[in-house]
């Protein structure tokens, strides 16, 4: 950046005094980067009144976004392009991702960043981030109102999952992107450490490996063994895809006897 002149020492010390002196300040001063640096180092809004060159310039710019996202908006649009300072801008405000340009709406990293900042900026991002699952359930983990800004195609899927458990979006958005598969099998068992007769479900994933043992009375229904089963393995019980030995998936909704669920004589 050079030496400092005595009149742009003087700017300098105008501007760190309030970023907003840019605009009281000559043109040459503006696109000094030493006078422009300090600006936006005290209000990054103040970008706006920069030169053409300095709103393209990547230090400034960079520094401006990390004091306050939304100066993003001034920046130029190669600047607006580039993921460094759209990533920095989006970490400190998610919805400054509203100034981006499209790339970066498209950019999953980036989406993704804005989102778990702010669930809203999912508004901002492009049709296919909206169509996202992981950046969908993000953005709901962050603020479950975001689903309103999701693809129609995700707030059905999301939807669907709300009506069959009766949980909230946030807890419908995990069991989308990260369900768990739990095998089922059953077999009676002398009592059920109550001195009554049970039926011990063994749980195991798809390597083979038991994960949990559940006993249950025989009059126990579906939903009782999703509840308990739930409560043993410490995940929600709409993220578990229980399947039966049949191969079927046990359903949100089904509340089958635990001999009829599983064809016990």
């Amino acid at each position: 950046m050079g030496t400092t002149s005595s009149n742009e020492e003087k700017t300098i010390a105008a501007v760190k005094n309030s970023g907003f002196n840019l605009h009281k300040v000559s043109e040459e001063m503006r696109s000094s980067e030493k006078v422009v640096l300090a600006a936006v180092q005290n209000h990054g809004h103040s970008l706006k009144y920069a030169s053409e060159e300095m709103r393209s310039n990547e230090n400034v710019v960079m520094a401006a976004v990390k004091q306050n996202g939304f100066s993003l908006v001034h920046a130029s649009e190669e600047m607006k392009s580039n993921e460094n300072i759209v990533m920095a801008a989006v970490q400190l405000n998610g919805r400054s991702l509203m100034h981006a340009s499209e790339e970066m709406k498209s950019n999953e990293n980036v989406v993704m960043t804005a989102v778990q900042q702010n669930g809203r900026s999912l508004e901002y991002a492009s049709e296919e981030m909206k169509s996202n699952e992981n950046v969908v359930m993000a953005a709901v983990q962050e603020n479950e109102n975001s689903l309103k800004y999701a693809s129609e195609k995700m707030k059905t899927k999301v939807n669907a999952v709300i009506m069959e458990f009766e949980c909230d979006a946030k807890v419908a958005a995990l069991a989308l992107v990260q369900s768990r598969i739990v095998q089922l099998s059953a077999k009676y068992v002398s009592e059920d450490g109550r001195g009554e007769p049970g039926i011990v479900v063994t749980c195991t994933n798809l390597g083979g490996d038991v994960v949990a043992n559940v006993i249950l009375k025989p009059d126990c229904n579906s939903h009782d063994l999703r509840q308990r089963i739930s409560e043993m393995l410490v995940v929600p019980h709409p993220v578990l895809r229980l399947l039966l030995p049949s191969g079927e998936q046990l359903g949100g909704h089904t509340q089958k006897p635990l001999r009829e669920l599983f064809m016990m004589t």
